[in-house]
């Protein structure tokens, strides 16, 4: 599967898990024998669960680990793996993406428990890298082809290759707007706010994606019907 998963995104891969693990032990070797660590946080970024030590230092490298795996697994699977080969440059752009932003979440979730500075980095640093996220995807949504594994899968779009591409392209420019916005929210309101919009943003645009895809497909005199 060359044509997907290239020596770069496995370097890539490779350096980003490595970076994490270390981060993790290095942490665990920062903590005094027997302490709990923050294991999850409420709206405005500060920690109201405790737990073991490698539960909250290892949780994440080890979900990137996974997240790799099935992403290196999917083409081997995938019923129609030219469209995927097709959609390559949008795939491991998604595959970076998600792995830079595990890093980025470990990192701030790592140096919050060691209490490394008073600042609350969650609420500062956690809203702009969703939405740099969405921002990233959202650039690529529209170059994907029609797939049983990624992208916006819905039974109308799976069904008509026009509704594949359309609802693509304006899922692509609905997540890019989101992502663009709760970057510029992160600078002037509470996380709390941000949250709340980025959510809303979410089940608002999948909602119009599923519409749009169904109207597409219903309109397409080329789509497969039962």
């Amino acid at each position: 599967m060359k044509d997907l998963a290239n020596r770069n995104i496995g370097v890539l891969s490779g350096i980003v898990l490595v970076l994490m693990l270390s981060l993790s032990f290095w942490a665990w070797s920062q903590i005094p024998a027997g302490a709990e660590v923050p294991i999850h946080f409420d709206i405005n970024g500060n920690p109201d669960q405790y737990g073991s030590p490698f539960l909250g230092l290892f949780l994440l490298p080890l979900t990137a680990l996974f997240v790799v795996l099935l992403l290196a697994f999917i083409p081997y699977i995938e019923p129609r793996l030219e469209n995927l080969k097709q959609s390559g440059r949008a795939f491991r752009a998604t595959w970076a993406v998600l792995l830079i932003f595990f890093a980025v979440l470990h990192t701030i979730i790592v140096l919050s428990t060691l209490q490394i500075t008073q600042i609350n980095l969650f609420e500062i640093f956690f809203p702009i890298a969703m939405g740099t996220l969405f921002l990233v995807l959202g650039n690529f949504m529209g170059k994907v082809r029609s797939n049983y594994m990624f992208g916006i899968r819905t039974p109308w779009t799976l069904s008509s290759e026009l509704s594949w591409n359309k609802t693509h392209r304006l899922g692509g420019r609905l997540m890019m707007a989101v992502g663009a916005i709760t970057i510029i929210m992160s600078f002037f309101l509470s996380i709390a706010w941000v949250l709340a919009f980025l959510i809303g943003g979410l089940f608002v645009m999948m909602a119009i994606v599923l519409v749009y895809s169904w109207v597409i497909y219903r309109d397409d005199p080329e789509a497969v019907r039962a």
